[in-house]
C-alpha cells in the first residue's frame, strides 16, 4: 500500500517511515503540509497520515484541501496528535479525518490504526466496484436494447420497401413512412439522453460552460418547440392537449438554448407517457423574485413517494403494469441536472392517481445598459 507520512518532527517522521516500510509498504514523506498536498496530488496515496500542527499549513489545512481534490477526497486519513481533548479531536473528525493517534505512540497502536482504516477502506472501495460493475451491466443492457429496437424497425420497413415498393400504395408508403420516423425519433431521443448524461457526468457540461456558452433566451420561445419535440419522443398519448399558460413572457434567461429545449421535452415526454388522451397537461409560466419560473402539471397516474424517488435516479424504470416501459430511464434525471447546471432549481410533487407536477425556476437574465 502508499501510505503519505506529513509531520514536521524529522524523528518522529523517520520512525514511522521505518515501521511501515518493515512492513512493506511503499512510503512517501513530506515536511510540512505544503509539501505534503503537492506529494498527495502526485502518489495519489492509499492512506494518508499527517501531525496537525506544522509549519506552512497545518493538519487541518491539508485535510480540507484534499477533501476537495476529485482524486484523494476519499483516501482514508489519520492525524497525529500530542492533545487528546475530546473537542481536539472531535474537530479533525468534523472535517472529515478517518482516526487519530496520540503521541507518543507505540508500534502497535499505529500499526492498528492503519490496518483498520485500509481494511474498511478497501471494503468500501470492494463494495463501490460491485455496484459499479452492476450498474454497469445494467446500463450495457438497456442501451443496447433501446439501441436496437429502433434500429431493428427501420431495418425491417427498408427491407419492405425495397422488395416490394412497385407494389405499395401512396397509403401504405405513408404508413410504413411513418413507422419509420417513429423508430427514429426513438433513436435520436436515446442517443441524445447518452450524449448529455455523459457530457454531464465527464465534466463537459457544467454551470461555468453554460455561463460561456450560453446567451440570452426567451422561454416562451423555448416551450413551444420542447413540445413538438416531446410528441415526437412520447411512446403514447401523442397528441395529448398541452395547454400553455404564459405570463411575463419577456422575461428572459441565460442558457443554451438546445439543453433547456430538451429539459422541457422530457419533462413533457413523461407527462404524455403517463396521461390519458382526454387528460390536458398544463404549463404555466410567472416571473418573480429574481427568476422565471416554469410548473408542469399533469393529471396522470401519479407517483408514490418511492417510485418518485426511483424515478429521480439514472437507469431506473418505474414498475408500472398499466405502462409500457421504454427508454433509458434517465429523462428525469437529465432535465433536473440540466436546470441545476443552469443555476436553477426543480422541484416534483405527486400524488397517486391524481397527476405529478415539476416546477422549475431560472435565473432571470437583465442585459447591462
Amino acid at each position: 500500500m502508499k501510505i503519505l507520512i506529513i509531520e514536521d518532527e524529522a524523528a518522529i517522521r523517520e520512525e514511522i517511515l521505518d515501521m511501515l516500510m518493515f512492513e512493506g509498504h511503499e512510503v512517501y514523506e513530506a515536511a510540512n503540509g505544503r509539501d505534503g498536498i503537492a506529494m498527495a496530488i502526485q502518489q495519489i496515496p492509499d492512506l494518508i497520515i499527517s501531525d496537525i500542527t506544522m509549519p506552512e499549513m497545518d493538519g487541518y489545512g491539508v485535510l480540507m484541501e484534499l477533501k476537495d481534490h476529485p482524486k484523494l477526497k476519499t483516501v482514508p486519513f489519520i492525524f497525529l496528535t500530542a492533545r487528546a481533548d475530546r473537542s481536539f479531536v472531535r474537530h479533525g473528525m468534523e472535517l472529515g479525518a478517518d482516526d487519530y493517534v496520540v503521541k507518543p505512540f507505540t508500534r502497535t497502536e499505529l500499526l492498528a490504526a492503519i490496518n483498520s482504516r485500509l481494511s474498511r477502506h478497501q471494503a468500501i472501495a470492494q463494495g463501490f466496484r460491485a455496484e459499479v460493475d452492476e450498474l454497469k451491466a445494467r446500463i450495457t443492457r438497456m442501451v443496447t436494447q433501446e439501441l436496437k429496437t429502433p434500429l431493428a424497425g427501420v431495418t425491417f420497413i427498408q427491407q419492405i420497401m425495397e422488395r416490394q415498393f412497385g407494389e405499395l400504395n401512396e397509403a401504405e408508403v405513408t404508413d410504413l413512412l411513418q413507422k419509420m420516423r417513429s423508430s427514429t425519433d426513438r433513436l435520436q431521443h436515446v442517443v441524445q439522453q447518452i450524449v448529455y448524461f455523459t457530457q454531464m457526468e465527464s465534466g463537459v457540461l457544467t454551470p461555468n460552460a453554460v455561463k460561456q456558452s450560453g446567451s440570452s433566451l426567451y422561454l416562451s420561445q423555448v416551450v413551444p418547440s420542447a413540445a413538438e419535440m416531446a410528441r415526437r419522443y412520447a411512446y403514447r398519448n401523442q397528441q395529448g392537449a398541452i395547454k400553455l399558460d404564459q405570463r411575463d413572457v419577456e422575461s428572459t434567461v441565460w442558457g443554451v438554448a438546445p439543453l433547456i429545449k430538451h429539459a422541457f421535452a422530457e419533462l413533457l415526454t413523461n407527462a404524455l407517457n403517463y396521461s390519458q388522451e382526454e387528460q390536458a397537461i398544463t404549463l404555466a409560466q410567472w416571473q418573480s423574485e429574481g427568476l422565471v419560473w416554469m410548473s408542469l402539471l399533469d393529471q396522470g397516474t401519479g407517483l408514490s413517494r418511492q417510485d418518485l424517488i426511483t424515478a429521480q435516479k439514472s437507469f431506473d424504470h418505474l414498475d408500472y403494469k398499466q405502462n409500457e416501459q421504454q427508454g433509458l430511464g434517465i429523462g428525469l434525471s437529465v432535465a433536473q441536472r440540466i436546470i441545476e447546471i443552469h443555476g436553477g432549481s426543480f422541484q416534483v410533487g405527486s400524488v397517486p392517481g391524481k397527476g405529478t407536477q415539476v416546477i422549475c425556476g431560472l435565473p432571470m437574465f437583465v442585459a447591462r445598459g
